[in-house]
């Protein structure tokens, strides 16, 4: 009975350290969009890679991606791109797929990577594309765009875009 006790408390041990700090999520699908909330000073809800959260851009914190739009006079939105305020060049775009399943597909089979020239801003953000960010401790995410929306808004278009995210908080370039 003790040596049971012992197995079956060392196994809880063991599962509970595996669960992820502070609360953060290391992989999921998100949506983020161009929505300015607040009074002044106005602010937008991004996708805190490292947390795995929506988190307000208030304070410029840092490795937060939003999604903003490119537009011409008429708004008729030309592009989407992938915004970070971490002062570093931090997308990467891994690939860009003919579909969704290619798409799943090579976002799975990404478990390590060789990395490119880094941009500041991701420039052209489309469905099915797998983009590499680095946070500014040089700790590693990929992203697998799945959806995006453009639409009318009060000002300016909106934008929307849904990801599907893994992050490496060890810093390797291994995804597990």
């Amino acid at each position: 009975m003790k040596k049971s006790l012992l197995i079956l408390s060392g196994l809880l041990f063991l599962v509970s350290g595996c669960k992820p700090k502070n609360g953060s999520q290391d992989s999921g699908s998100v949506t983020i969009n161009n929505t300015l909330s607040g009074s002044g000073p106005y602010y937008a809800m991004g996708f805190s890679v490292p947390t795995g959260k929506l988190v307000s851009t208030l304070n410029s914190p840092l490795d937060v991606i939003t999604i903003q739009e490119d537009h011409d006079i008429n708004l008729n939105v030309k592009k989407l791109l992938f915004v970070c305020e971490n002062f570093n060049a931090s997308f990467f775009k891994y690939g860009e797929y003919a579909d969704g399943a290619t798409a799943k597909t090579a976002f799975d089979n990404l478990k390590t990577f060789t990395l490119g020239s880094l941009t500041e801003i991701a420039d052209s953000v489309k469905v099915n594309q797998v983009w590499i960010f680095k946070t500014s401790e040089d700790k590693y995410a990929k992203i697998r765009v799945t959806d995006t929306k453009t639409g009318p808004g009060s000002i300016y278009p909106y934008v929307e875009c849904t990801l599907e995210w893994v992050y490496q908080p060890d810093g390797t370039k291994i995804f597990p």
